[in-house]
């Protein structure tokens, strides 16, 4: 069997049935073949050997039962790199990459203390590691099973200005290995769904660590307790960025105007919606 016949049949027998694109198996194909999507769509008669057809199937069950890609083959490319990823962490989204777009500018060529809030995979920190080699960053989550995943992400880019710590932001009892009151920026893309929202997809809610995605009622629990516990650790002239989901900006800034926060610039997202807020202490 060659890999156009192999798609037609998989699509006949699943497509229908499990909503699985063309796309997604071609990425997933491509993937096994160490090929890229384009060099993919110039060997459509290329032969399928018994024992990959068997490995494809599995993952195609896989991709059936709504598991997302990026668990399956085990990595998703964020920014300029490829990071690990498996269900102990959050598939890291293209629109994330904005936070990192933003961060950059604040980072100039000398030393700067970085914090990476709820760093899952690490994707945002080490991200940024890797540009500004002369920064010190700290990346914090409060699973260690997350921080396992950052821990191979960090040691695949070969990062050696990242400390991984262990902690819950927000408690007034966390104290990392930095000096409090003179962080140069903070980042981060806290949980901000309302727990219980039906609207989150089947796939998202079945698979990925609910810690990283549910938070409160509101969905707005982390946002209030990071943004004080954050405000304690800048210097002054410090920024904190992070992002938040739709329709929150309203009371997110009534939480940031009870603070001495001020708000440099709220960015949209590629849809067009409103996702980040850049503060300034």
């Amino acid at each position: 069997m060659n890999l156009e016949e192999w798609l037609g049949v998989t699509l006949s027998d699943h497509a229908q049935h499990f909503n699985i694109q063309r796309r997604l198996l071609e990425d997933l194909v491509g993937y096994h073949l160490g090929l890229s999507w384009g060099e993919l769509q110039l060997q459509k008669q290329r032969a399928l050997d018994d024992e990959l057809i068997e490995s494809l199937a599995i993952a195609v069950r896989r991709l059936a039962a709504g598991e997302p890609l990026a668990y399956i083959i085990g990595e998703k490319f964020f920014f300029k790199s490829m990071f690990s990823v498996d269900s102990r962490v959050l598939i890291p989204r293209p629109e994330t990459e904005i936070l990192v777009e933003k961060a950059l500018p604040l980072l100039d060529h000398s030393s700067k203390t970085v914090l990476d809030l709820g760093t899952g995979s690490g994707c945002i920190g080490l991200s940024l590691a890797k540009e500004r080699p002369q920064s010190r960053f700290y990346l914090i989550d409060s699973s260690l099973d997350a921080l396992a995943v950052c821990r191979v992400n960090q040691d695949s880019l070969r990062l050696d200005n990242v400390t991984i710590v262990h902690g819950t932001v927000g408690k007034a009892s966390f104290d990392g290995p930095w000096d409090s009151g003179a962080v140069d920026l903070i980042v981060a893309n806290p949980p901000y769904i309302a727990e219980g929202d039906d609207r989150v997809t089947s796939s998202v809610h079945g698979f990925e660590p609910h810690s990283a995605l549910y938070t409160g009622e509101e969905g707005l629990e982390c946002h209030r307790l990071w943004l004080e516990w954050s405000f304690r650790q800048l210097r002054p002239g410090g920024h904190f960025l992070f992002e938040f989901g739709k329709d929150q900006e309203d009371p997110i800034a009534a939480f940031i105007h009870q603070t001495d926060y001020s708000i440099i610039e709220v960015v949209e997202d590629y849809a067009r919606i409103k996702r980040f807020f850049i503060l300034q202490k």
